[in-house]
């Protein structure tokens, strides 16, 4: 029954962008590509442009065009939808995120970075494993170092700092930096500002969370599906 959540979908998009297994194309379409609105060879070009530059031996044009088509065809939402008997249909449970929108009429592709519903433990999750994945062990707190995703240690890091950052809470998401705040707005209102919170620090805004072993907050999410159930 958790494979028809949401949440279990957002989990697994979280791993393929944490895997040091997963093809750079995930990498770099969440991280690096700035297109809201694009066609498929568009995307392509500039995929194989970066591939060129950051490995020594990049795969070959049909491997990339195929794992990036994989990649869309994974994410992205058709409208209109194609007329069939939903039984025959094979639609990929990512495309339920709203990360993507593909425009069968036109071809465009079309990413929402607006705010989206996620739920807040999957967010902690996010920010446990990148805090892990960017600072190893440590992450920069204030003016001290704090030990990183190790239950009720204490993450703070600024916003601007934050949207430099290879697999950001914002990147993940496919937010802005905007819709990004807004969500931890909405987050402090529900949770408290003893769980997450908007700080201030050398007069920037600040993401503040209490951090959890990525392993306490899938526990979150599943245990509050049992217990709704």
């Amino acid at each position: 029954p958790f494979f028809l959540e949401d949440s279990t979908w957002w989990i697994l998009h979280i791993q393929l962008l944490f895997s040091e297994f997963t093809t750079g194309s995930w990498k770099w379409f969440f991280n690096n590509f700035s297109f809201q609105r694009f066609e498929r060879s568009a995307a392509l070009e500039r995929l194989k442009h970066h591939l060129s530059i950051h490995m020594k031996r990049p795969p070959s044009s049909a491997t990339i065009d195929r794992d990036l088509g994989c990649l869309l065809a994974m994410y992205s939402k058709v409208l209109p939808p194609v007329t069939s008997d939903p039984e025959d249909a094979i639609v990929s449970p990512f495309t339920s995120l709203g990360l993507m929108t593909r425009y069968r009429n036109s071809g465009y592709y079309r990413l929402h970075r607006e705010k989206k519903r996620i739920p807040f433990s999957v967010f902690g999750y996010a920010v446990s494993k990148y805090a892990r994945s960017e600072f190893g062990d440590i992450v920069p707190g204030g003016l001290e170092i704090q030990y990183a995703g190790h239950s009720g240690e204490k993450f703070e890091e600024s916003f601007v700092s934050l949207s430099k950052q290879e697999n950001n809470p914002a990147r993940v998401f496919g937010l802005t930096d905007e819709s990004l705040f807004e969500l931890v707005q909405e987050y402090e209102d529900q949770f408290g500002s003893e769980n997450v919170s908007i700080g201030g620090m050398a007069g920037e805004r600040t993401l503040k969370l209490t951090l959890h072993e990525p392993e306490h907050w899938l526990c979150d999410i599943y245990s509050a599906k049992e217990a709704a159930a």
